[in-house]
């Protein structure tokens, strides 16, 4: 398969060790192939990592493909909890949870499973940090990659990058909310999902 993971381990390990110290992956790098036809992507609060299981579970996401790859993102990629995470132009950079790929499509992944309010508010407050994640990190993914003449459309074309944020509710949506969901669609090119199984 033709993608860039040794890429991906050198953007995100060795450049932010350098000019970050404190930053530093928790474990070493993974990435886990999806063998069976539908597996399960869930946010494991205790080991602080995206993990894939083939038990059903309601706080998972389910993925219905045989030849699907997961990447842990917060907890994988760049360590869980590390404040000082920036990006080149200094200032805090937010990242999702996980990456669900095959020879076509993308998808970046936020989980919001534990929010347990039923405040139309809160359940917003939730969905719209999860935006800012997942904006931030697919920025700073594409500009790294650019920056190594290897842009993320020389994988996959824009039209097969998608992104999702899993939710146990999710908000009502409203002009002022879709003019931030729009938003995001302009700054990353890609329109947000509200889905809990992706093919």
């Amino acid at each position: 398969m033709c993608f860039p993971h040794k890429l991906w381990v050198k953007e995100w390990q060795t450049y932010h060790n350098r000019t970050h110290d404190d930053v530093k992956c928790k474990e070493k790098y993974q990435i886990h192939r999806i063998t069976t036809p539908v597996s399960y992507v869930y946010d494991d609060q205790n080991k602080h990592r995206c993990l894939v299981c083939k038990t059903p579970r309601p706080d998972a996401l389910a993925v219905i493909n045989w030849f699907a790859y997961h990447i842990c993102v917060d907890g994988g990629l760049i360590r869980f909890g590390c404040r000082n995470y920036m990006s080149d132009f200094n200032y805090p950079q937010g990242r999702c949870d996980s990456i669900v790929f095959d020879r076509n499509d993308l998808w970046f992944v936020e989980f919001k499973m534990n929010v347990t309010s039923v405040l139309d508010d809160q359940l917003w407050s939730d969905f719209s940090a999860g935006m800012m994640q997942l904006c931030g990190f697919i920025n700073n993914l594409r500009y790294k990659m650019a920056k190594k003449h290897t842009p993320l459309h020389r994988y996959f074309k824009v039209n097969h990058q998608h992104c999702t944020i899993c939710m146990n509710s999710y908000p009502k949506m409203n002009p002022s909310r879709n003019n931030h969901l729009e938003y995001f669609r302009l700054e990353t090119g890609i329109k947000l999902q509200q889905l809990v199984t992706i093919p």
